[in-house]
């Protein structure tokens, strides 16, 4: 299968503080974009997050915040950012040792939240396998962002966690430089998409999530968690330079991150994401980063009616978090 059809291209903002609207039709979907322009959301204060290149909603915080992982190796960290920029929290996982940590996916599951952190860089092409983290999220209780205590140092929570699963990983066809990944809670796949060089073509690729509802590794699993695991090459889609991946929560849409532009991806109801991937994607500008390297779904708010929003950050120290307003996708009657 070959994904090389061109991106639809709606415009939403090339520089900060535009606001446009755009109409299209896409097959039988008319796409909307609302009138409001990106936001500043905050700006990261953790001088220890210096190349940051995966961001995740913290599901399991009682007020809004995201967890941010550096690119690189070493020990697994994972820093939690509340809405006034400062570190709330710290996730570490003792005895780990990645090569080259690239994305970060936050994702629920009947009523636990998980992490996944994917040890997928592979700049020169030589490693063979790359490496997944499934990590239990730990709760934020306080982040501080607002009344009487906003403005005040936050409550820096560490966690020191144990893995419910660290495997590798491998390709069907050749080693892979990935940093994008995604979680489809809904279809239980986790997908990966390549980062290839001079604009070619990316690769998708896909597998089962290992766990179910309750936490616990699923039959296939059980006898073989050791065993690097092949996932399956899905095809390939025309976006250049993949730099980071999101999905959202109910499972039918993938954002994937370029350099001045994200692909928003559909999947109709009852559609696998091989069949979603063939369709061309709405392409929508977004403000420009320096290294940007980090995309993600906010988190879910019960009292907000209206559409989720887009989050972007990047590399290098006192960085913004850029929220990007959801554009309005209306099927006609």
């Amino acid at each position: 299968m070959n994904w090389n059809q061109k991106p639809v291209i709606r415009t939403l903002g090339m520089l900060l503080g535009c606001a446009v609207v755009a109409c299209s039709q896409l097959g039988s979907t008319s796409i909307r974009a609302e009138e409001t322009a990106p936001r500043q959301w905050a700006i990261v204060r953790e001088p220890k997050l210096i190349e940051g290149s995966g961001i995740a909603p913290a599901l399991s915080s009682s007020q809004p915040a995201f967890w941010i992982l550096n690119d690189g190796a070493g020990i697994l960290r994972i820093y939690a950012i509340n809405s006034t920029g400062q570190r709330c929290g710290l996730l570490e996982v003792p005895d780990s040792q990645t090569v080259d940590t690239e994305d970060l996916a936050s994702f629920s599951l009947g009523n636990m939240t998980f992490l996944l952190a994917a040890d997928t860089g592979n700049n020169d092409l030589d490693r063979p396998t790359a490496r997944l983290f499934l990590l239990p999220e730990p709760t934020l209780e306080h982040d501080f962002s607002s009344g009487e205590t906003a403005g005040k140092q936050p409550s820096d929570q560490k966690f020191s966690v144990k893995p419910l699963l660290a495997w590798d990983i491998a390709y069907p066809d050749a080693p892979r430089n990935v940093e994008a990944l995604g979680v489809d809670p809904v279809q239980r796949k986790i997908l990966l998409v390549s980062k290839e060089k001079k604009d070619a073509p990316a690769t998708v690729y896909q597998t089962d999530l290992p766990i179910n509802e309750q936490g616990k590794l699923t039959a296939d699993w059980i006898n073989s968690a050791t065993t690097p695991r092949t996932f399956e090459k899905l095809g390939r889609i025309n976006v250049p330079t993949v730099l980071g991946m999101t999905m959202n929560p109910t499972g039918d849409t993938a954002v994937l991150l370029g350099k001045s532009a994200v692909t928003i991806i559909r999947r109709d109801k009852n559609q696998t994401w091989a069949d979603a991937f063939t369709r061309p994607g709405i392409k929508l500008d977004i403000p420009r980063q320096k290294k940007g390297e980090s995309i993600c779904f906010g988190p879910v708010v019960a009292a907000h009616n209206g559409p989720q929003s887009l989050f972007l950050h990047s590399e290098g120290t006192d960085q913004p978090i850029w929220e990007i307003p959801w554009p309005t996708i209306v099927t006609p009657k």
